[in-house]
């Protein structure tokens, strides 16, 4: 048998059918992406039961349940009607996804409607979160609730168990995460910073004279956030007319009280108070930024009741003077991540505790409800305990001394 003999560099004809193309890099650059997002792409947990359609019975039972929670025990509690609809949403949601009774729905379905919320709705971490919690709260109540169990057991003789736990949930980052310890400056640490501030303006105003007028508007700023315990929320919506005349103190002009909008408790909405001040130099401090200080500034339409302003004209947002104090901080040569502006608010509590103010009026002052949560914005030098103790023991050894 003769073999063919072929020119060179020609295959067999049979030889090139079988023959697999090459891709080109720029294809198979795109391959292995595609293999890569696939990879990646989480996967949703499928339900260990079928769904089935709830009797009357027991969608009856499940309304009142529902209702009884969303309707009556949240409603009693003041929460925006916004927020109640919101997480009565997300709870209606897993129960349709389920296809359970509330209570027959397990951690199994649950793990599952979170797996579909990540994998197939591709929703953020945050927003799972606020799901989450919509599921867990309404289970907290229902478990603890020995009308709705004792209903549960009479129509099916089964019981309510949570669903949710630390375990299949998404949890904070503060809550998993290493917590930065923060600083609180005693009353002369807190002096000695405002003075340093005096020296930037003074520097600013011989060589850096564009930065002059922000750092005036800083101090004035600061000492406003500190003197009246205000929230970072709070002294950014001050506006020139927030501020009261205190007929007791005649003293601090029309600088008395700032009326402010704060945090409601437990979903009640934003709460009005009347803050009065700590600082007796406050009245000249505002004088000086008003009279002299803010007309500097431009101001665009819309934004001519505000107090504090930006460069262009705005009303100062809230991103924009954490930014300031934070540059202040590193300024002073401190750490940033050790300081906040809420903790000029722990300061006004923690300095006035060390003046001896009475507990309630510090709680009254900053809008807290309970004075715990004052108790936790408290922070006592060491120089303070140490003068405390001296001063207890004195006490006692001259009662021992007069016996």
């Amino acid at each position: 048998m003769t073999a063919t003999i072929l020119p060179f560099g020609q295959a067999p004809l049979a030889q090139a059918a079988n023959e697999v193309p090459v891709p080109t890099p720029e294809e198979a650059r795109e391959e292995r992406r595609r293999r890569a997002r696939k990879a990646k792409q989480p996967t949703v947990l499928p339900l260990q039961r079928p769904p089935r359609d709830l009797t009357e019975a027991e969608m009856k039972l499940q309304t009142q349940m529902l209702d009884g929670y969303f309707v009556g025990h949240r409603g009693a509690r003041r929460h925006t009607a916004k927020t109640v609809q919101r997480d009565r949403r997300h709870a209606e949601e897993f129960l349709a996804y389920a296809g359970q009774p509330i209570w027959a729905c397990t951690s199994d379905d649950f793990e599952s409607w979170c797996s579909h919320l990540s994998a197939e709705r591709k929703l953020k971490s945050k927003t799972q979160r606020g799901m989450q919690t919509a599921v867990s709260t309404l289970y907290d109540y229902l478990v603890t609730n020995r009308n709705w169990q004792n209903q549960v057991h009479a129509l099916c003789g089964e019981r309510i168990e949570q669903v949710v736990t630390v375990e299949n949930r998404i949890v904070h980052v503060t809550d998993d995460g290493e917590v930065t310890e923060r600083y609180h400056m005693d009353a002369q640490e807190l002096d000695a910073f405002f003075r340093m501030i005096d020296i930037l303006i003074e520097i600013a105003g011989g060589e850096r004279k564009r930065l002059l007028k922000t750092l005036q508007r800083d101090k004035a700023m600061f000492c406003t956030y500190y003197a009246y315990g205000l929230r970072l929320s709070e002294g950014h919506k001050l506006d020139m007319t927030s501020f009261r005349k205190n007929p007791d103190l005649p003293e601090l002009g029309r600088y008395g009280f700032a009326g402010v909008y704060g945090k409601g408790s437990r979903g009640s909405g934003p709460k009005f108070r009347m803050a009065p001040p700590i600082t007796p130099a406050i009245p000249s401090i505002l004088d000086w930024y008003l009279e002299e200080i803010r007309p500097k500034f431009a101001v665009l339409p819309g934004h001519e009741s505000a107090m504090w302003l930006s460069e262009v004209g705005k009303r100062l947002c809230r991103a924009s003077i954490w930014g300031r104090y934070k540059f202040l901080i590193r300024t002073c040569g401190l750490d940033e991540k050790l300081f906040s502006t809420h903790g000029l608010r722990h300061m006004f509590a923690s300095h006035q505790s060390e003046a001896d103010v009475p507990m309630q009026f510090t709680s009254k002052s900053m809008g807290h409800v309970h004075g715990s949560t004052t108790a936790r914005y408290t922070h006592l030098s060491d120089k303070f305990l140490r003068n405390v103790a001296v001063n207890v023991i004195r006490r006692d050894l001259y009662r021992e001394d007069e016996t």
